[in-house]
């Protein structure tokens, strides 16, 4: 039973606390008067209202929020545009937009620093936290955490210090490090006692429910969630409520006890339908799709699995769209449609790969940022050039121009010394990101598929029926292949080029051990074994290789695979029956290596006659 789609106690509680708005009874009343109100005071009720229905109404709360921000701009006030930034903010987090909240946020944060407070800057980096760790951007969200942490200890601000303990226990127990979890999650509840702050008890309780399931201890699980429920208030805080039931659901789930945990699940999907919150229901549907593949009941599985899998992906949620091709992988093995579940397992794979590459496309995008903001930069003194007093800034030009004509002889000497450095630290500085990226791989996520792995193993062993125990291997059996493509990507990441005779004993190695000696497997290279592949490349190509060889083995009828490894690229061919290309319709597999195909600027050509098929890869 797996605990993907557990929603996190921590998001609510600090919404909570770091906001300041009417409550929603308040709300309708103070709708009345906008139309009397102005400057500030209209500013000040418009961010209250878009608070107010963040968690009730997310629509309503976005259109107050925007609104609000555009009544800020007038002010010229970077603290109060900042804090309606961030106030806005929250109803697209909980409408499950993350996106939106870091494009936000990103507008607030200089506008924080800005106005010079200090806690309201660490709140913008709290937001980003929170959006970058629902987009599986577990490092940075940790990095921001901890960031506003250090701001709210220098204020000593318990309650928020209390918050941030929670927060960055919820991202080390996400990363499957339960000992600092537990110990944050600690150092939370004993200053919550000080506070008494029912919210965020709550928030800390829940969070210990979640570990404590994680560490299977669902005796303990059970208790923190009992005691949430003592300090809960069932008819307003409905986020927490749907939080409660959800993982409620889990924990009988994961006791064995299905029915159970489905009627606390159906429960928690009331309430999120009322909450009108993507982010919500989404995982929810996953866990009551994951319940009635329990229960057998395949037709019901597949509805709530595909209705969250539309939600997910409204979104933009990697983790969620992840987690219900992996719930899909499931269902078909279960239902014997083994080809099936290999598509649906590579769509889950596709999507694990883009949580892993979060940190990159951020890296780029901020190169973005910094360059149009220094393009700005330049365009603002342009101006204040042209406005300034023109005797003054000849005698400046006038004593620059000298600076620079003495500097110039200097500069010249350094300069490729000092470009000669940035490159070997640039080199240095990747070589330690991609060793980083490919250690939490192996460590992380490798560690736990063996585990996972062994488990299956145990299982299968003791089953009672035999129907039970083909299930556990099949499932032991798929987790050793996914073991086995995480190997396989870590083996590309790890270095920065790959010789092509490394990738073609590679694909060898595989072509071999997949036709199992049923096919003749033929591997050649026209070309330098040395010569070298950048290692993006290599792994795309052997991602084509597979697929090409697993289609050669399942569907040509041949007797023999050739693999060419050339000059020009990579081809794959068989002897087999061949198809017609026009009236042969391409499934999933082949739309893969077309894309893998253009994502290295290569030419894809599928070409097939009596004689076979051949799979070829020009690279440009």
């Amino acid at each position: 039973m797996g605990f993907c789609d557990i929603l996190k106690f921590f998001v609510v509680a600090f919404f909570t606390m770091l906001n300041l708005g009417e409550s929603f009874g308040q709300a309708s009343e103070l709708e009345k008067k906008i139309p009397t109100l102005k400057g500030k005071e209209k500013v000040q009720a418009l961010a209250d209202l878009s608070y107010s229905y963040a968690s009730v109404d997310v629509n309503k709360g976005i259109m107050f929020g925007r609104s609000a921000y555009q009544e800020a701009i007038n002010l010229n006030d970077p603290a109060i545009e900042a804090q309606v930034l961030s106030d806005w903010s929250i109803s697209y987090y909980n409408k499950g937009l993350y996106d939106s909240v870091l494009v936000l946020m990103e507008m607030a944060m200089p506008l924080a620093r800005q106005s010079g407070n200090e806690i309201l800057v660490a709140k913008v980096y709290n937001k980003m936290a929170l959006a970058h760790f629902e987009k599986g951007a577990f490092q940075k969200a940790l990095e921001e955490n901890f960031k506003s942490l250090k701001v709210f200890e220098s204020h000593n601000a318990l309650a928020q210090v209390t918050q941030m303990n929670i927060n960055i226990g919820a991202i080390y127990e996400k990363t499957q490090n339960f000992k600092e979890a537990e110990n944050f999650y600690l150092k939370a509840l004993n200053s919550t006692k000080l506070l008494n702050d029912s919210a965020i008890f709550v928030s800390v309780y829940g969070n210990l429910g979640v570990l404590y399931m994680k560490m299977e201890d669902f005796l303990r699980a059970n208790s923190m969630y009992l005691n949430c429920l003592k300090y809960i208030d069932k008819k307003k805080e409905l986020h927490f409520l749907c939080i409660i039931y959800q993982n409620i659901g889990v924990n009988c789930r994961n006791q064995g006890n299905i029915n159970e945990g489905l009627k606390y699940y159906l429960k928690a999907q009331s309430v999120a339908q009322n909450l009108k919150s993507k982010s919500a229901l989404a995982p929810i549907l996953s866990n009551i799709g994951q319940c009635y593949l329990d229960l057998k009941d395949f037709k019901q599985g597949e509805a709530f699995l595909k209705e969250a899998l539309v939600l997910a992906k409204e979104m933009n949620s990697n983790l969620e769209i992840r987690n219900v091709f992996k719930g899909l992988t499931r269902l078909e093995h279960l239902k014997g449609n083994y080809e099936k579940a290999d598509v649906y397992f590579d769509q889950y794979l596709a999507y694990q790969d883009s949580v892993y590459s979060e940190k990159s496309n951020k890296a780029l995008n901020e190169i973005a940022v910094k360059y149009k903001t220094e393009a700005k930069e330049k365009e603002l003194l342009k101006e204040r050039l042209k406005s300034s007093n023109l005797k003054n800034w000849i005698w400046i030009l006038s004593l620059l121009s000298l600076i620079i004509l003495l500097s110039a002889f200097s500069i010249h000497i350094k300069k490729n010394s000092e470009k000669h450095k940035l490159q070997i630290q640039s080199l240095k500085d990747l070589e330690f990101e991609r060793m980083r990226i490919s250690r939490d791989l192996h460590d992380n996520i490798g560690a736990e598929l063996t585990l996972i792995t062994s488990k299956l193993d145990i299982k299968a062993a003791s089953a009672s029926y035999l129907k039970e125990q083909i299930e556990f291997n099949e499932l032991a059996t798929l987790s050793r292949e996914a073991s086995i493509l995480l190997r396989e990507t870590i083996w590309s990441i790890r270095q920065d080029a790959i010789s092509k005779g490394d990738l073609l004993e590679k694909i060898d190695q595989f072509a071999r051990k997949r036709a199992g000696g049923q096919l003749e497997v033929i591997s050649q290279t026209q070309s330098d074994h040395a010569i070298e592949i950048p290692s993006a490349n290599a792994l795309n190509l052997f991602r084509i290789a597979q697929e090409a060889i697993n289609n050669a083995i399942k569907y040509s009828g041949g007797t023999r695979i050739v693999i060419t490894l050339d000059a020009f690229g990579l081809e794959v061919a068989d002897n087999g029956y061949g198809f017609d290309t026009n009236n042969f319709k391409h499934g999933y597999g082949i739309q893969n290596m077309k894309q893998r195909a253009e994502e290295m600027s290569a030419v894809f050509i599928l070409t097939s006659d009596e004689k076979g098929a051949c799979v070829r890869i020009n690279l440009t």
